[in-house]
């Protein structure tokens, strides 16, 4: 069957049950990430981040929110455009996971009053160091697995051809997404003996978070094609032109189980790979489609409100992702620019998720009753994020560092504080846009609630009087009139309570010193952890030294001397191959490093690799001073290898 190229409806009442379910679960976890979205703003804002208890709560709540609003919410909602995309029925398979996840997410999110209060701030997903977290983590992850699993079963792999554009982006971020947690499970098989929890966290979610990244642009451009199709017809691509930048978007992912074995866990290598892996492939499907579908929808002029809606979120995602690439090309270290750029792809995957469940609503059988919400909400979360995005740049030009609260003054006020207010306004007005965004599906719900069983697909009536007179929505010059007051409000109030902080007039000779003071204390940390590190080494204590040695790299990633050391514990542990592979960062980070050649020469031979140790060994002689107290060592066992191969040469030839 001939399956319409831009078609995303569901036929059956289980398939529309089941979609409404992951709905519903999407939709809880950002209800309950709103709460600490407004503890992070009030903690990042000068002067108020003072009255919260400590950097602890501020990272309990970020860790809270980011896997609420991000890992349940993105996962959630995958799951209802799964469920959408099914031709079959649901079966168990599809009850499990969606019964799993649920248990799941609902241990996530009441770990805290369970005593999980230890926050590791590892890069993609966060976690909290509890055993309740973290099988929630783990439940939840099984959940969407399973879900993953069902739709990627149901692809017709004989019929591929009549797949519609829609459902074949949709199968492809299927691929990505079970690659992406398949990447978490060789991760974790493959880890060494010894890591701390930090860094073991940060190795097993690297991999896969990179894949997961490529996921949510192929999703976010499947809504991009949805809400684009119900504005108009003249906004609908070339179906087979689409199919093909879905197939080419995923191609990136397909490489990284290559990536991932052929480089040792936690190496620098094994990041720059996956790191470019991302930065050329991640917005090959979207940036294109993007493109040609924002200069569609900038002509069109729909009257309806819907389409209204479908023509913002349509704008205001497309430029808040190429905002977000454009700040990602500025990164150079471990500062808010990195949560700007950060802010910008995922936020524009968020609005664009938010658009695309006021279109499913009806094809669930809601109808919406809140119309002039959802000309404004798209607009409260859009602008609000930009604007949270232009505070957090402009904060990390100054050098504010990433996953810290706003308390920490670095710069002093100045400038960087103008930043953070701006920074916390915008986050406020995202939070407001989050709240309606609530309210919007919550009236839905509630007046769809008897028709959905009625009927397959309820039409909205957005243009009735009743709905757009009277009380529905924000009608009133009143109402918009105390927003406006609650926003100048809000604003003085940061500017007062910065006022009376006491940086305000710092003299920009302390400015000077606060920056320098905090590149002070990185540099006494590193060097106290390099310290550290090379006690462990000389004590045989292999597994602490590769802690330490771990720590300097993250610090300070530029350091060949960390990357010798920590090969050469490794060799300590015999662990050949990723000891190699950090002697080879350390020669790419410096040539003349030659301690690095030797170290290398003897992974090498450990590995059984003689011809190549020999190489690396002749590296390391050719710049070794004659005074070197290695270099007779090196002499004698570069004889011992010549002759080994030597010996290894001769033996088929005596063979019989």
């Amino acid at each position: 069957m001939q399956i319409p190229p831009f078609e995303l409806s569901c036929e059956s009442e289980p398939g529309k049950r089941h979609a409404v379910a992951w709905l519903l679960l999407a939709v809880a976890s950002v209800a309950a990430s709103s709460l600490f979205a407004l503890l992070l703003v009030a903690a990042r804002a000068p002067g108020l981040g003072m009255l919260f208890p400590g950097a602890d709560f501020y990272r309990v709540a970020l860790t809270l929110h980011v896997n609420l609003s991000q890992v349940v919410w993105f996962m959630a909602f995958s799951g209802a455009l799964w469920s959408m995309g099914l031709n079959r029925r649901v079966g168990l398979l599809n009850h499990t996971a969606l019964g799993i996840a649920v248990f799941g997410a609902t241990l996530m999110a009441a770990s805290p009053l369970l005593g999980a209060l230890k926050p590791l701030m590892s890069n993609y997903i966060p976690v909290l160091d509890h055993p309740v977290y973290l099988t929630g983590l783990l439940l939840f992850g099984i959940g969407i697995a399973l879900q993953a699993l069902s739709a990627f079963l149901d692809f017709p792999f004989g019929q591929s051809a009549s797949l519609g554009a829609i459902r074949t982006g949709l199968w492809c971020a299927t691929v990505a997404a079970l690659m992406s947690l398949g990447l978490m499970g060789v991760a974790w098989i493959r880890m060494p003996v010894g890591f701390d929890q930090h860094l073991f966290f940060e190795s097993l979610f690297w991999g896969g978070g990179h894949v997961w990244q490529i996921c949510l642009a192929l999703l976010m451009t499947v809504s991009w094609l949805c809400l684009a199709s119900d504005l108009s017809s003249d906004c609908r691509p070339n179906p087979g032109l689409v199919k093909f930048l879905f197939v080419v978007g995923l191609i990136p992912a397909l490489f990284a189980p290559m990536i991932e074995v052929s480089h040792a866990p936690a190496s620098a290598s094994l990041r720059n790979a996956y790191t470019q892996m991302m930065i050329w492939g991640s917005w090959i499907t979207a940036l294109p489609i993007g493109l040609w579908l924002a200069w569609r929808v900038w002509r069109s002029r729909p009257a309806e409100v819907t389409g209204q809606a479908n023509r913002t979120v349509l704008l205001l995602t497309f430029v808040m992702f190429a905002f977000g690439l454009l700040l990602g090309t500025a990164i150079s270290a471990e500062t808010t620019l990195v949560t700007a750029h950060y802010h910008g792809t995922v936020g524009a995957v968020t609005l664009a998720f938010m658009g695309l469940t006021y279109a499913l609503l009806p094809r669930l059988g809601f109808a919406h009753t809140a119309a002039r919400l959802l000309r404004l909400q798209p607009w409260f979360y859009g602008m609000g994020l930009m604007l949270m995005m232009a505070g957090l740049a402009w904060a990390g030009s100054f050098g504010a560092p990433r996953k810290g609260p706003g308390n920490v003054q670095l710069v002093g006020a100045g400038y960087e504080a103008v930043a953070r207010t701006v920074m916390g306004i915008g986050g406020t007005l995202a939070v407001v846009g989050i709240l309606l965004f609530l309210l919007i599906v919550y009236r839905a719900l509630r007046a769809g609630k008897s028709t959905f069983k009625s009927s397959p697909v309820a039409t909205p009536q957005l243009n009735s009087p009743k709905l757009n007179g009277g009380n529905m929505g924000l009608p009133t010059k009143k109402t918009t009139a105390l927003i406006t007051l609650f926003l100048i409000v809000l604003t003085l109030t940061y500017a007062y309570t910065d006022w009376f902080s006491g940086s305000r007039s710092m003299p920009s000779s302390q400015l000077v010193k606060s920056h320098d003071h905090v590149v002070e204390k990185r540099r006494q940390e590193v060097d106290q952890r390099f310290k550290q590190g090379v006690v462990m080494l000389h004590a045989k204590q292999y597994d602490s030294a590769m802690t330490a040695f771990h720590r300097v790299i993250q610090l300070a990633p530029d350091m060949p001397e960390a990357y010798v050391n920590a090969g050469f514990a490794l060799l300590g542990k015999k662990e050949y191959a990723m000891a190699a592979d950090f002697f080879n960062d350390a020669t790419k980070l410096n040539k003349n490093q030659l301690n690095a050649y030797y170290g290398l020469a003897v992974a090498l031979e450990g590995m059984g690799n003689l011809r190549s140790a020999i190489e690396a060994m002749y590296a390391y002689l050719h710049q070794a001073p004659k005074d070197d107290p290695f270099r007779r060592k090196a002499e004698a066992a570069l004889w011992e290898w010549r002759e080994a191969l030597r010996v290894q040469q001769e033996v088929p030839k005596n063979k019989p």
